[in-house]
């Protein structure tokens, strides 16, 4: 048995450090992160803060986003 407060530092961990793993195939990005309650989000110029947009499907892990557009796209998890 794994004594509580051993649980809750794992948790707490996962909340504040998600491990965010990627790979590139053609064309696409696949996500996956570890730790419960993060949403990926995409925008394509860090110049200006207003702009995030949910990934579709993106509260479930992992996620497969396809590179359609030209030009940068800048990826983060953000805390639901």
């Amino acid at each position: 048995m794994v004594p509580a407060g051993r649980v809750q530092a794992h948790y707490q961990t996962a909340i504040v450090n998600p491990v965010w793993l990627s790979a590139p195939t053609p064309n696409k990005l696949n996500f996956s992160w570890i730790g419960p309650g993060f949403r990926l989000q995409r925008h394509p110029d860090l110049a200006h803060a207003a702009g995030w947009t949910n990934v579709i499907g993106a509260s479930n892990r992992p996620v497969s986003v396809t590179l359609s557009n030209p030009g940068n796209q800048f990826f983060r998890l953000r805390w639901q």
